[in-house]
């Protein structure tokens, strides 16, 4: 009897891993979704639920909502948070990532843009209401560098490719694409969680 739990417990394990790799893929120029949207499934709830459920979720989340940028069948979100800390990823980085969820009975469609921002002298970021990002007493960031010239990995240690003078892309920093993938899949599963509760 253990043993048949401890096998669907590996299958369920595996399945939710695979699962998570499939939603965003991290490359030498960014972060992607690779079918430029991700499809949730909820056919219990109709389009009002789902609306309202989404709402809830923007709030116990913190995020900002976007009435802009939203519309009929669309709520838009921001978030303004940390990737990683430079103790672990060689610096810090802070990701401004802007959620498209276009909605109807029984499903969620999200895409999403980001912004990537990273400062290896510590510098304390902020955004204000028109999601423009400024640095504490102008301390030093700038946009993160996916990749760095392998003749300057000094300057861009927190890169997570290298490439060479062809340019072809090599990985460098495994660590950091395993905290980047683990950071944007947690959008989605605590997403569909929360809407399935």
């Amino acid at each position: 009897m253990k043993q048949n739990l401890l096998i669907l417990l590996l299958l369920f394990s595996a399945t939710l891993l695979k699962s998570q790799e499939s939603y965003f893929k991290i490359e030498h120029f960014g972060v992607y979704i690779p079918n430029k949207s991700i499809m949730l499934n909820f056919p219990n709830l109709n389009k009002e639920q789902i609306k309202d459920k989404i709402f809830r979720f923007i709030k116990e989340k913190n995020f900002v909502y976007k009435p802009f940028l939203s519309g009929e069948s669309r709520v838009v979100f921001r978030d303004f948070s940390f990737i990683c800390k430079k103790d672990k990823c060689k610096a810090d980085i802070v990701a401004k990532n802007f959620f498209y969820l276009d909605y109807g009975d029984g499903f969620v469609k999200l895409s999403f843009e980001n912004e990537i921002y990273s400062s290896i002298v510590g510098a304390k970021l902020s955004i204000n209401n028109n999601d423009d990002v400024a640095s504490e007493n102008n301390l030093p960031f700038g946009y993160y560098e996916f990749s760095a010239p392998y003749k300057y990995e000094e300057v861009y240690p927190e890169s997570i490719f290298t490439y060479n003078k062809s340019g072809k892309a090599t990985l460098r920093n495994q660590d950091t694409l395993k905290i980047f993938s683990d950071f944007y899949s947690q959008y989605i599963i605590d997403l569909n969680l929360f809407l399935k509760k």
